[in-house]
């Protein structure tokens, strides 16, 4: 079961990605809260379905290594079905997944 301090720094993640991503210019301001429900979502997935992640050190981690680990959920991310549990494709694996 997750636990509200995961869900809170989760949702912190998904700020911090939203911001990163406004700064860039890849995502504006009208997208903006659909991508932080988005980018929540796919991370509590994998955190829950497929490999838990040291939630504060991803966080905290410079942006090379943050954007690293949010753009390779985002693109390697298959969410699941009934049928199918949730994985991420191509081998990818977060940095910040626990060894």
């Amino acid at each position: 079961m997750t636990q509200i301090n995961d869900i809170r720094t989760i949702h912190e993640i998904a700020r911090r990605a939203v911001a990163l991503y406004q700064r860039i210019d890849y995502l504006n301001e009208q997208d903006a809260r659909f991508a932080l429900t988005g980018i929540a979502d796919e991370v509590l997935t994998v955190h829950t379905e497929i490999v838990p992640l040291r939630l504060q050190e991803f966080l905290d981690a410079d942006d090379v290594n943050f954007a690293h680990d949010i753009g390779g959920i985002h693109r390697h991310l298959e969410h699941g079905t009934p049928q199918q549990p949730a994985r991420l494709r191509d081998c990818f694996m977060p940095r910040f997944a626990v060894p």
